[in-house]
């Protein structure tokens, strides 16, 4: 806000009001008087300044007692209100002068300007006196025009000075109005509260320096107002202090007022409170880095997953296969020399080699994906799961509640609730030695959501040594998370060490999922697919599971099983 602008608009109507011949008088709506040129002084009344307050008729008749008198009566609000624009010819017996007096209230549309908000009435007085007779009328009728536009202008500034102050008074941010050395002349309400200044608090007597960190301030002084001098605004970072001493990280506009003379008289300070900004950078960097952190882990442990494969392939199945393969070479060999007996006997020798050889086959797959999950859903595989747990030898007891049906479960999050508990009861099993589990799977809040609980009474543990990378199976748990909220639903783990731990995921009840399992593959990509610490299957070195014995097939399968292993 330009500070000097309505005091020079103010200057400039008092400079053509004292100008201009007549008695100017502004009435408020009592018939008090505002204000008065000093023409007051020249008719040797009084001094414009000691009038303010007085009725118009103690002003101009100060020992009149005369009950009819005309002047009475005009300076009356009603009567000034009544006539709107009134014109009077008349011989002043107490002035002793020829006057015209002319009235006009404020509100009329086409003398709506006038120098101060409170004007009612404006009253001028001409003295139409032999001295008066011969002035230049061209020279008043300019006069006159003069002082209407100066008063418009004053005007206007009044106005816009209260609608600016306003307007700061409602900013979120802080604004601060201080003379040339710093000295606050006005803070607005937002600025108050932002420093922990009362709003009975006298501000008049703080510096801006005490409310800026002294680095700050000194390149404020330095830099800013010299730049905000020469170019009129200057923008940059700042920091400031409270009462209490807390800083506060902001960005700063700071405007420089000059005066009549050019000097810069004045400056406005406009900050803006950067704190949530600064908390959503710091978050957004944050997650960026663990991002990649855990984009360089999966990838570790993809690499370690692949190792386990091929170590399986080739130190299970592909011992297996080498000794088959001598197997059926002695057979043959026994065939061809007509030692049929003997080729029987070996050929019978591979019947229980092969069986293992399919047993072997069928683990490698099941720690890739369980195909029973397919072939008989979500609830017959976490039964399988627990079965295999409790039959493990670990000792823990499990107690399972699955309390849905199979058309409950959209065919994606099929697989996310078994990894995530495959994850959960490894956890429980080898980091917290739990004795025991408790699993759920359900609808709740009126059958709208799907919920998966696992709790275990174990070790537990601090949540925030997961977040700080200190725990060993903190990937595990981030795995779980992801897993949950890529298909739209939540994670909350609730742990205290020696106090057990509770992971419960939630998923708004859906007849299907949006997105498809290929999508989900796609927008994460594969290094993100839901894998732990220890592979594919979390429970290997905890729990030794075993396929359904359900599965059966012949050579020619195992052979076709084989050539599908990339």
């Amino acid at each position: 806000m330009n500070v000097p602008t309505m005091d020079e608009s103010s200057y400039r109507w008092k400079s053509a009001a004292d100008s201009a011949s007549q008695l100017i008088c502004l009435l408020d709506r009592e018939g008090r008087v505002i204000r008065v040129n000093r023409t007051m002084e020249r008719w040797t009344l009084k001094k414009a300044e000691t009038v303010r307050g007085i009725l118009l008729h103690e002003l101009l008749h100060r020992n009149c007692s005369r009950p009819g008198c005309y002047l009475m009566r005009l300076g009356r609000p009603e009567v000034l209100a009544k006539n709107r624009h009134l014109k009077l010819n008349v011989r002043d017996p107490v002035l002793n002068r020829q006057v015209t007096i002319t009235t006009r209230l404020c509100n009329d549309r086409s003398h709506s300007d006038y120098p101060d908000a409170n004007a009612f009435a404006v009253v001028t007085i001409d003295e139409m006196s032999e001295f008066c007779v011969g002035a230049d009328r061209a020279e008043q009728a300019a006069i006159s025009e003069r002082y209407r536009r100066e008063t418009g202008k004053c005007i206007n500034a009044e106005h816009i000075h209260v609608r600016l102050l306003e307007i700061f008074d409602k900013t979120p941010s802080l604004v601060a109005i201080a003379d040339h050395s710093g000295m606050v002349c006005y803070l607005n309400p937002a600025g108050r509260e932002l420093l922990k200044f009362g709003a009975d608090v006298d501000v008049s007597g703080v510096s801006l320096a005490e409310c800026h960190a002294p680095s700050v301030w000194r390149q404020i002084e330095d830099e800013a107002i010299p730049r905000a001098e020469s170019e009129g605004i200057w923008r940059g970072d700042s920091v400031l202090v409270t009462r209490d001493g807390a800083e506060i990280k902001t960005t700063l506009t700071l405007i420089a007022h000059r005066g009549k003379d050019g000097s810069p008289e004045a400056f406005t300070f406009l900050e803006w409170d950067m704190s949530d900004w600064i908390r959503t950078e710091e978050a957004l960097v944050e997650s960026r880095n663990q991002l990649r952190r855990l984009s360089a882990q999966h990838l570790s442990i993809q690499e370690m997953e692949r190792k386990r494969v091929a170590s399986d392939l080739h130190d299970g199945l592909g011992q297996s296969l080498s000794l088959l393969k001598m197997k059926l070479e002695s057979a043959v060999k026994a065939a061809k020399t007509g030692a049929m007996r003997e080729a029987s006997m070996a050929l019978q020798e591979l019947v229980p080699r092969v069986t293992h050889v399919m047993d072997d086959l069928r683990n490698i797959a099941m720690n890739l994906r369980p195909a029973i999950i397919d072939e008989v859903g979500v609830r017959a595989t976490m039964s399988w799961f627990i079965r295999e747990i409790e039959e493990s030898g670990t000792k823990v007891k499990v107690d399972k509640d699955i309390n849905v049906a199979e058309s409950d479960v959209p065919q994606p999050l099929k697989i996310a609730i078994f990894r995530i508990l495959q994850e959960a009861a490894n956890n429980a099993l080898k980091h917290a030695q739990a004795e025991r589990l408790k699993i759920s799977l359900g609808l709740c809040n009126g059958g709208e959501v799907l919920e998966l609980c696992i709790e275990d009474d174990g070790a537990g543990f601090d949540p925030l040594m997961v977040e700080a990378g200190a725990l060993d199976h903190g990937l595990g748990l981030q795995s779980m998370r992801e897993r949950a909220e890529l298909l739209g639903g939540s994670f909350a783990l609730v742990s205290r060490t020696g106090k057990g731990t509770q992971i419960r995921v939630r998923w708004p009840r859906i007849k299907e999922v949006e997105v498809s399992t290929p999508e989900i593959l796609s927008r994460t990509g594969r290094m993100m697919r839901s894998i732990s610490k220890t592979g594919l299957n979390p429970l290997q070195d905890a729990v030794m599971v075993k396929p359904p014995a359900a599965c059966k097939g012949g050579l020619n399968e195992v052979v076709s099983a084989l050539h599908a292993v990339p």
